[in-house]
């Protein structure tokens, strides 16, 4: 096995590779860099015969004069799935998740939830009206809402998965409308107990009190960027943004693509010739997810010799 050494170069703020002096790869992403050698993504590791490398030095040591670019898309990831345990096991009460969407915010909080050994339901937000909904038969240990929300339906959200793990996907209504905002500054406050409250005038019914003492966490995964969202509410909550640049985007690829679980009936081969191709045609690409791997992905597989014509026109249509 022949192999490269990897180090972080402080100067270009860059993971390089480098065998008997020469530059094998290179990236911002630690892990992509070690993906692109291990995986023969890389053309300079096929020719050079690298097939390893080695990480020399630890990060303890490293000084980065600008940290925003040292923490690597995969990195961030991972921090993602750090700071959703913290929330599932109650060290936090909130976390902002940021960043475009179909790379992975969504699934990865709900890895963590599954791997917890919790239970949820999604949508189970009922309108008002609706005389046959009980909320004691929800049961699950997490709620998830999706799409939009009044300020009314938050609090009622919020009173009824009260002590429980309540997840906000894309679920931005929220995060614009004024008086949801507050009620959000009530159920995260960090002084002490947390209590929401509503006092305009609403028919609420029987059911709902003016104000409660919230016990529950909040997880808010968004596709906005984090300067969009209130300063109060950032405040409040642990902050991940996984935004992504073209090149950072195939990079989350590679290492997606490789892992056990991705597509695993598909031959390593097929999915190196995908991502190559993704990489290649990248800027002209009119949307970048993982909808769009696993169709490249496929298309490789079974179109034979005219796939990257297929493939292109599929990401650029």
């Amino acid at each position: 096995m022949t192999t490269a050494t990897l180090s972080f170069d402080t100067t270009s703020n860059r993971w390089k590779a480098v065998f008997n002096g020469n530059l094998i790869a290179s990236s911002g992403d630690k892990e992509y860099v070690i993906s692109s050698i291990r995986n023969g993504l890389s053309n300079k590791a096929r020719k050079f015969g690298v097939t390893d490398v080695i990480v020399k030095g630890e990060s303890a040591d490293i000084v980065v004069e600008n940290p925003t670019n040292y923490f690597s898309i995969n990195e961030r990831f991972d921090f993602l799935a750090e700071l959703t345990n913290m929330v599932i096991d109650g060290t936090a009460v909130s976390l902002l998740i940021t960043g475009q969407g179909g790379l992975g915010k969504s699934f990865t909080v709900n890895s963590c939830i599954k791997a917890a050994g919790l239970t949820y339901t999604t949508d189970f937000q009922v309108e008002e009206d609706d005389e046959e909904y009980d909320p004691t038969l929800n049961t699950a240990d997490v709620h998830v809402i999706k799409g939009f929300s009044t300020a009314k339906g938050l609090y009622r959200t919020l009173w009824e998965n009260n002590g429980k793990l309540v997840v906000f996907d894309d679920c931005d209504s929220i995060l614009k409308d004024a008086n949801a905002l507050n009620l959000l500054k009530g159920a995260l406050d960090s002084s002490g107990e947390r209590w929401i409250s509503w006092n305009a005038e609403a028919k609420f019914g029987d059911d709902l009190p003016r104000k409660f003492l919230f016990t529950g966490r909040i997880i808010f995964i968004s596709n906005k960027n984090q300067e969009d969202i209130d300063d109060a509410l950032k405040s409040r909550s642990l902050r991940v943004d996984v935004s992504m640049t073209r090149s950072e985007v195939v990079e989350r690829m590679s290492v997606i693509a490789f892992s056990d679980s991705f597509m695993p009936e598909v031959s390593h081969e097929m999915k190196r010739d995908a991502i190559s191709f993704i990489d290649e045609v990248k800027e002209q690409a009119t949307n970048l997810s993982l909808r769009e791997l696993i169709s490249v992905v496929k298309i490789r597989e079974s179109a034979g010799d005219k796939w990257k014509r297929l493939a292109l026109y599929t990401l650029t249509a």
